[in-house]
């Protein structure tokens, strides 16, 4: 017997001798990576969700239920959707929902810290490309969350620390991690071609598209400014083979095409406009960043960083002079550039050799916080996220079943509805796919803007509104709907005078 327990109890002394001398190294920017971790997974169980959120959780419900053929996440048709909601994160996480049982809002919650930890990751590996100092990713962090502006967006893909705390599980969170460690892989293969190398970037490539295609946008001048500066003559197969990769990973996904979601990008003009108000209110902050590239465009022409800037600045140029608003989304990458920039020149120089743009860079960054904390001491009792978070409409998802069609007498609860897995009768946003949605944001006007007596004409109307779309369910969320509790088999009290009724025609 104990013969037989000798070998094990020594695979078992080899082990933890492994594990000691494997152990990982404590670095500032594993300490500080973690404690942001923690902060944002606890205020994703507060769940401070914006409004996006919704269509999110919409697409993993509608995968949940139907994985061959989900439909459109917003309304009741079959038609694809202009939000690029059935991405691989997006069917990952609908997978997941499947064999867990938990809701698309429930799933989606909680992938919060596992998007952050790939942005995280992707920070340190792209800082560290420029520079081995342990302090370089640190400010990279703090400068990538704080120097922004007064008036920092609220956007996604716009990682400020006003933003982040609200788009956490957001696909374009996971997609800017991947753009960053893409980029890092890229160099890699220009230092080591390899087949497998250019193959794996075409396929993170591929995947980024998939994900959120405008963070491949965003990725798209990096590329180029890494191929600027280290490809060399001989290695002219590799992009190919990449490029090869990464046009089979997007053409072999599917559930939608990227050339029609391109199609689709006129109707994102006026929503993407308010990204070149106030320029400098909203990203001025950046700006100190600025001294950093001409240092290193003095000390080599084809810097990475600045060939990152200059690619991404003039888009950003000429769709700013020629009313070209999507190209507002490259505004993360070329701060991106500044930032990381400093962050390198910074450490590189020390505080006593740059006293001045220490003390200045510093003094920015404490007023870039200031003007976004609130959304990062949402964890703590009492507080809220600016802009306020959805309504919490869990009780309504208690009586009804995802894919039933709801009509709501506020319209912002809709978006809200759509968390939940319900369907509406008219898009909350533009959706050029939808060949009748002037009609239906005609009709949804019809069916929630009365108040007061209903003449029986109108009455007739909106039922028939309501028989036509097959609606199931009329929520009330201050109380009216009175005239319908006649047409009502159930009628559920919610909270203060909120109803829920369903329909039986």
């Amino acid at each position: 017997m104990r013969r037989s327990v000798t070998p094990i109890l020594g695979a078992l002394g080899r082990a933890v001798r492994m594990v000691r001398t494997r152990r990982v190294r404590v670095t500032p920017y594993r300490v500080v990576a973690s404690a942001l971790t923690a902060a944002l997974t606890a205020i994703a169980l507060r769940r401070p969700w914006d409004s996006d959120f919704g269509v999110h959780a919409a697409g993993i419900e509608r995968i949940r239920a139907n994985l061959r053929r989900p439909g459109n996440p917003i309304v009741d048709a079959a038609t694809p959707s202009p939000y690029n909601d059935y991405t691989p994160y997006t069917v990952g996480l609908g997978l997941l929902a499947r064999v867990t049982g938990c809701s698309g809002l429930t799933i989606l919650t909680y992938a919060a810290p596992a998007c952050l930890a790939v942005l995280l990751v992707g920070v340190r590996r792209f800082t560290e490309l420029f520079s081995d100092d342990p302090w370089a990713p640190v400010l990279a962090l703090a400068f990538l969350t704080l120097l922004w502006g007064a008036d920092a967006p609220c956007w996604s893909g716009f990682l400020n620390l006003r933003s982040l705390p609200l788009i956490t599980p957001y696909p374009s969170t996971l997609a800017t991690g991947l753009m960053l460690l893409c980029w890092t892989s890229l160099r890699a293969a220009l230092d080591n071609p390899a087949p497998a190398r250019w193959i794996a970037v075409g396929v993170l490539g591929g995947a980024i598209t998939l994900i959120h295609p405008f963070t491949a946008l965003c990725a798209a001048p990096g590329v180029l400014a890494l191929l600027g500066r280290g490809l060399r003559r001989t290695d002219r197969h590799g992009p190919a083979l990449a490029a090869a990769a990464a046009v089979g990973t997007v053409l072999s996904w599917p559930y939608f095409s990227v050339a029609t979601l391109a199609s689709a990008a006129r109707t994102l003009h006026d929503t993407q406009r308010p990204l070149y108000d106030r320029i400098a209110r909203r990203y001025g902050y950046a700006a100190i960043g600025l001294p950093a590239l001409l240092i290193r465009l003095r000390r080599d022409r084809r810097d990475p960083l600045v060939l990152l800037f200059v690619l991404s600045a003039v888009p950003l140029a000429v769709g700013w002079r020629r009313g070209y608003t999507p190209l507002a989304r490259l505004w993360p990458v070329a701060l991106l550039a500044a930032q990381v920039a400093l962050a390198l020149e910074l450490s590189r120089l020390g505080f006593a050799r740059a006293r001045l743009w220490w003390t200045a860079t510093l003094w920015l960054c404490v007023r870039g916080a200031v003007r976004q904390y609130p959304n990062v001491v949402v964890a703590l009792p009492g507080s809220a996220p600016q802009p306020a978070p959805i309504r919490d409409l869990a009780w309504v998802a208690r009586h009804t079943a995802p894919g039933d069609t709801v009509v709501a007498d506020v319209p912002e609860a809709d978006l809200t509805l759509l968390a939940y897995g319900l369907r509406l009768v008219a898009p909350p946003r533009p959706d050029p796919f939808l060949v009748d949605q002037e009609r239906r944001w005609a009709d949804r006007r019809v069916m929630a803007g009365w108040g007061g007596p209903v003449p029986a004409r109108a009455l007739s109307d909106r039922l028939g509104l309501l028989r036509h779309y097959r609606v199931r369910w009329v929520l009330a969320l201050h109380g009216g709907w009175r005239w319908a509790d006649r047409y009502a088999d159930t009628v559920v009290d919610g909270p203060g005078r909120a109803r829920l009724l369903r329909l039986s025609y």
